[in-house]
Formats: structure tokens, sequence, C-alpha cells
């Protein structure tokens, strides 16, 4: 029969412990990691998902719709309404990029081309957003940024040629502070 020394025992276990756990904190790290990346993910779809709700709304004020820059835009009150509450997702999209909880460069590659349908659209403009400015701060705020992520990535917008309307608006919402201050987007009238 094998003498078995305790100590002996006991010391490579500590050595292995002491190499182990390195390994162990790597892999700890990976795995949040992993689970972080998940999570995000997973709330992009959530966003989308949300969206969803607004697609009828999305319909009308593409080109051709009943709500374009070339058709007499939304009819009644309800209309104005869905263009509400489609402006409000948008402005709570601000509020989740600003708490750094998704980068404006992933907003821009899944909403770009659905916010600015509306943001540039003249009937958005004049009858929800210009009568009611001070309301629209994140919303502001939010155009502002994106115009200038736009312009560092060479992108175009969709129906920029209204957004000289909206420029004004958004250099009153620097100036009283419901949007970030910085140089006016390319083709800015501000």
């Amino acid at each position: 029969m094998w003498d078995l020394d305790w100590t002996m025992v006991g010391s490579a276990a500590a050595a292995f412990s002491a190499l182990a756990t390195p390994f162990g904190i790597v892999f700890l790290i990976r795995q949040i990691n992993c689970a972080r990346q998940v999570a995000s993910a997973d709330f992009v779809l959530r966003l989308e998902r949300d969206f969803a709700n607004y697609v009828d709304t999305y319909q009308k004020l593409r080109p051709n719709g009943p709500w374009d820059p070339h058709h007499p835009g939304p009819a009644d009150e309800a209309d104005l309404v869905k263009l509400v509450s489609y402006l409000n997702f948008f402005a709570s999209l601000h509020v989740i990029i600003r708490n750094r909880f998704l980068d404006l460069h992933t907003v821009n590659q899944m909403f770009a081309y659905r916010f600015f349908i509306a943001m540039h659209s003249p009937h958005i403009i004049g009858k929800i957003i210009a009568p009611d400015r001070a309301y629209w701060g994140q919303v502001l705020a939010l155009y502002g940024e994106w115009m200038k992520l736009r312009h560092r990535l060479g992108k175009k917008t969709p129906q920029e040629k209204y957004a000289a309307l909206l420029h004004p608006l958004v250099g009153e919402a620097q100036q009283a502070g419901r949007a970030p201050a910085g140089p006016a987007p390319a083709g800015s009238l501000a």
C-alpha cells in the first residue's frame, strides 16, 4: 500500500487551483459577453417587432402613399394621432440611444428610411412638429444627431429636399437646450 502524503496532495490541489482560476475568469468573462450579445440581439428584435404596430402609418408615409409629400396628407385627428404615435416611437428610441442601450449606428441600419420619411414630410413638420415644437425635443435631438452621422457616412436621406423645412426647428431646439448643439447638417439653411 502507498502511504499518501496529504500535504503534497493539498499543495498539488492549491497549485492546480491557482492555475485554473485565470482560465475560469476568462471563461466567465466570455460567458458574460455572450449573454450581453444575446440580450442586445433580443432587444433589437423586440424593437423591430414593436415597430410593427406602426406599419400602417409607415405605408401611408412611403412614396405614392396618401401621406407622402405629393398627396393631401392626414385627413383628420385620428390620422394625426397615428403620426404622433409614430414619432413617439422615435422619441423613445432617442432615450434608448442616449442611455447607451443601443447605438445610433445600429439604429441607422434598422430605422433610417422609416425615420427620415417621417421627419422630411411637410405634413408632419407643418401639422405636428412646428405647432408644438417644444414637445418634440427628443425627436429633434435625434434628428440632429442622426443627420450628423449620415453626413459623416456620406449617406443621403429620403425626401431630403424637404429637410430645409425642419432645420430651423432643430436650430431652435438647440438654442433652447432641447437638442444637442453642433454644426448644422449639410444642405441646411440654419
